[in-house]
């Protein structure tokens, strides 16, 4: 062993105690590759960044604040670059002239990625560790390979350094240019993970652009809250079905237009599987004459209630809500519920593992079953239109028409993906995130995951393909499905649930009472107690509320209330109240509805 071969063994072996270095393996063989290295040069990644398929206005939800992201041309000078962002992600472990200049910088996110320990090796003998530390991260294998997860120390930071780009080595080979891809599809994603989606998801949903306000729950939870106030009291949660399937095998039906392939074998497996459907598969299989063992949803909106309407009442069918989803009404006579409401009233609940699709939710349930393998039927997270995600007969998904079918690489064109099989599909930022989210999570949990379907992207190993797999009856699951049905409610809290509803009646009254004291009060008056109102309605989530009900525009409101205009500012309060005043009077209703039902139950009980 020559001492270049020890150099780079000890600086390894330094910079991994030192947590500057992690490795997929743990010993990996560190033999440096050939020394020419003088010709080395990364250059700034010329592919079309992630945000590309977003709206633009994600860029900067906050007007006041610089964007969140930019697409920068390849020509960039990397001393521009910096003044744009300070989160630079290497490919390649070279001693370039991109790497030392990065390296003489204060206060960059810097990480090197890189999957030929022979070529790290080789960087390693060049460099003294102390010149990484404190400066950047080295990753040697592919970014799905690492414990803990590259996804959870890039949550770390925040990416408060800013956007990240890619500097790739100049004339890369196919090997190193597929690896290249690989590392700036799994960064970029955990990038939207972290700061495009929140701003695109259901919370904020019609908040943008951003006001400083107080969020807590937003319309729909607040709606489905209460209306699930009777079912919060008394239903059993998921802690009654912890390990009940131990042992099973879980058939997750998603709502993928390649479910209606597998009808066929729903059928054949249905008493030798626990079958786990999720909401928007529900009517596709009902209507195929299968009836899933349970029902899974997580969808806070109110137009999740759709999914249910028109289905008759299912008692085999067991849902397992969150309980700020809709529960079906009569659907389903037996529900466990999962997820907190008010925990310093009602106490703890327990949750489950879910992110940016209700397949999550059903992987997590089959894991909290006990289940010991999960077969996935349906789940696709893609389509083969670039413009529209297909779902199986059934079910609508939201599509867009252009006059052209070519290809822009813009949003609303779908993220382009080649799978596993090398077949072309097109997907959404937000599943291409669940794609990446619920890999690692199958990968952490140990638990064998069957993929049916070669057109999903749900692609990533340990994933297998199989297109029938064989599943053998425990003979354990009739007798787990009867301990399903017969578990024990809740000791009804029936006096904590109508308290609740009265207090937060109270508060929607003093709100309302707010308002109609602002009724007939002369213009100046109307403008100073109308400033007061509404700092007391941003803090106490009614403007929140507000954002979802109805036709409210957020966009007319912040162009009112932003204006120097004294007249366009109160325009802005009197649009805010109108709408403030009719959606309190409705949750009021709701709630003296509510009210009553409980006290008629708790009397029968």
């Amino acid at each position: 062993m020559d001492t270049t071969d020890v150099k780079a063994r000890v600086h390894f072996q330094v910079l991994k105690e030192l947590g500057v270095l992690l490795s997929a393996e743990d010993e990996p063989c560190l033999v440096p590759a050939g020394p020419d290295v003088a010709s080395v040069r990364h250059v700034l990644s010329a592919h079309i960044p992630l945000w590309s398929y977003e709206q633009r206005f994600y860029a900067q939800p906050m007007r006041s604040e610089p964007p969140i992201f930019e697409t920068l041309d390849p020509s960039t000078a990397l001393d521009e670059v910096m003044t744009k962002t300070r989160f630079m992600a290497i490919i390649g472990a070279e001693l370039s002239p991109v790497v030392e200049r990065l390296l003489s910088e204060q206060g960059m996110l810097l990480l090197i990625f890189e999957h030929d320990p022979r070529r790290l090796a080789r960087f390693l003998a060049q460099i003294e560790p102390t010149r990484l530390v404190n400066k950047a991260l080295v990753f040697l294998g592919r970014p799905h390979e690492f414990y803990p997860p590259i996804s959870a120390l890039l949550a770390q930071s925040d990416f408060r350094p800013g956007f990240p780009v890619f500097y790739t080595p100049d004339g890369a080979g196919r090997e190193d240019a597929a690896f290249a891809a690989e590392i700036i599809e799994y960064v970029e994603t955990v990038f939207y993970r972290e700061r495009l989606y929140p701003v695109g998801s259901q919370t904020l949903a019609r908040s943008i652009p951003f006001r400083d306000i107080n969020r807590d729950l937003f319309f729909d939870q607040v709606v489905h809250a209460y209306e699930n106030l009777p079912a919060y009291a008394n239903c059993p949660d998921i802690d009654a079905l912890r390990g009940l399937f131990r042992g099973e095998t879980a058939i997750v039906a998603a709502a993928g237009a390649a479910l209606a392939e597998q009808y066929g074998f729903l059928r054949q497996n249905q008493d030798k599987a626990v079958i786990i459907a999720v909401n928007s598969a529900l009517k596709p299989l009902v209507k195929a004459g299968i009836k899933p063992h349970f029902c899974v949803v997580n969808d806070t909106s109110l137009q999740v209630a759709k999914t249910f309407e028109g289905l008759p009442q299912l008692h085999p069918v067991m849902l397992v809500a969150h309980c700020l989803s809709s529960l079906g009404g009569d659907v389903f006579p037996r529900k466990f519920l999962f997820g907190a409401l008010r925990s310093e009233i009602f106490g703890p609940r327990p949750g489950l593992r879910l992110h940016g699709s209700v397949v999550t939710t059903g992987f997590s349930l089959a894991r909290h079953l006990g289940c010991a393998r999960v077969v996935l039927a349906g789940a696709l997270l893609s389509s083969n239109d670039p413009w529209s995600l297909n779902y199986v007969t059934g079910n609508t998904g939201l599509g867009y028409l252009p006059e052209s079918r070519q290809l822009t690489h813009t949003w609303p064109q779908l993220y382009p993906v080649t799978n596993r099989f090398g077949r072309q599909r097109y997907t959404s930022l937000n599943f291409l995130d669940v794609k990446h989210w619920l890999v690692e999570e199958i990968r952490l949990s140990g638990i064998p995951v069957v993929n049916t379907s070669k057109d999903s992207i749900i692609d990533t190993p340990p994933v297998q393909f199989d297109e029938a797999p064989v599943i053998e009856p425990t003979g354990r699951l009739p007798q787990a499905l009867r301990q399903a049905h017969a578990a024990r409610k809740r000791a009804p809290l029936w006096a904590k649930a109508i308290a609740f509803a009265l207090s937060e009646a109270a508060r929607h009254k003093a709100c309302l009472g707010l308002i109609d004291s602002l009724e007939h009060l002369p213009p100046e008056a109307f403008l100073e107690q109308g400033r007061k109102a509404l700092a007391i309605f941003d803090q106490n989530n009614v403007s929140y509320l507000v954002q979802r009900f109805e036709d409210f525009s957020q966009v007319l409101f912040y162009d009112l209330i932003t204006s120097p205009d004294p007249a366009e500012y109160t325009k802005g309060l009197r649009y805010h109240f109108s709408y403030a005043r009719r959606m309190l009077v409705c949750l009021l209703d709701l709630l003296s509805r509510q009210e009553a039902r409980m006290r008629g139950l708790a009397q029968t009980a």
